[in-house]
């Protein structure tokens, strides 16, 4: 969740609907793919790396979009450089349907952080390369997005969560 004004369509490298909410994906977003390379990773990697992203990120806005239209509201997500944002009328909601809706993300995020932990030790030892990142990917992106996303700074949901 963030402050972005309405950016849906503008922008959009491509849109689609996902549970019935609807979500625009600006090419900035794709943007994200120089991580990988500036630590290194192959072609391979860095492909694995935005697609993770992509799916992490998409999971944490569906937290907060799923709750919103829960509680009434008809959600859009777009995907952009620095994530993403959910936008919905909280207007009439209670402040505790706003809290609720702010944390939903980054429970959201932590939920695939527990994922890729449990996958950590269930997955046997002697995996792949590629199964080891994607696991370890998994992890940093849910435990790390979750946490940097209840700072209380702008446009993170814990500054968002400091408000409601």
């Amino acid at each position: 969740m963030g402050t972005q004004g309405d950016a849906q369509g503008k922008w959009s490298a491509f849109e689609l609907k996902v549970f019935g909410v609807d979500v625009s994906v600006q090419g900035s977003f794709f943007l994200v793919a120089v991580l990988p390379i500036a630590i290194g990773r192959t072609v391979g990697g860095c492909v694995q790396w935005v697609a993770l992203a992509f799916l992490s990120v998409l999971a944490h806005e569906l937290g907060h979009a799923l709750l919103a239209r829960r509680f009434g509201a008809t959600p859009k997500i777009t995907l952009a450089l620095l994530g993403g944002n959910t936008r919905a009328d909280t207007a009439a909601w209670t402040r505790a349907q706003e809290f609720a809706f702010v944390l939903a993300g980054p429970l959201a995020s932590v939920a695939i952080g527990i994922l890729g932990l449990a996958a950590h030790y269930v997955v046997p030892a002697d995996r792949s390369e590629f199964t080891h990142t994607i696991i370890n990917d998994a992890m940093f992106m849910g435990f790390g997005g979750g946490l940097i996303n209840l700072i209380p700074i702008l446009p993170q949901d814990g500054a968002q969560r400091a408000r409601a």
